[in-house]
């Protein structure tokens, strides 16, 4: 499925790009394209001819594993740089950070205003910062 490859090519060059992990997050997060069409990878889950084709539907369910742990080497690489503290669970926070990008979607789709987007993946991010390591 060309869009599924499409979609873990674009997230991994975030992911994958310069700065600490918990900026590559933020910029996987914020960077996101025509927000109030939906997540590209959500809309997939709902469109009748993926759930109707069970190779479709693996696909779809891999690109969200995928993404997961991806997400979960990036955070346990922050921790092992001394980024994060150890208390944070990276399995947690990964399912977390897939959770609220889906609503976050969502709430923008419900209120048409991107504006809705923004604060969800904001909220997470600052979230997140409670588990950085304060530098002295």
């Amino acid at each position: 499925m060309q869009t599924a490859n499409d979609l873990r090519a674009q997230a991994q060059r975030k992911l994958d790009g310069p700065g600490r992990v918990l900026e590559r997050i933020s910029c996987y997060l914020l960077q996101h394209d025509e927000v109030l069409r939906g997540c590209p990878l959500g809309r997939l889950v709902f469109d009748p001819g993926v759930s109707a084709d069970a190779c479709m539907r693996q696909t779809v369910k891999e690109l969200f594993t995928w993404q997961h742990d991806a997400l979960v080497i990036l955070l346990k690489e922050g921790i092992a740089a001394g980024e994060f503290i150890d208390e944070l669970n990276p399995e947690d926070a990964a399912i977390t950070i897939s959770a609220v990008l889906q609503g976050a979607y969502v709430l923008a789709r419900a209120s048409s205003e991107v504006e809705a987007f923004d604060r969800a993946i904001n909220g997470l991010l600052t979230m997140l910062r409670t588990y950085t390591r304060v530098c002295t």
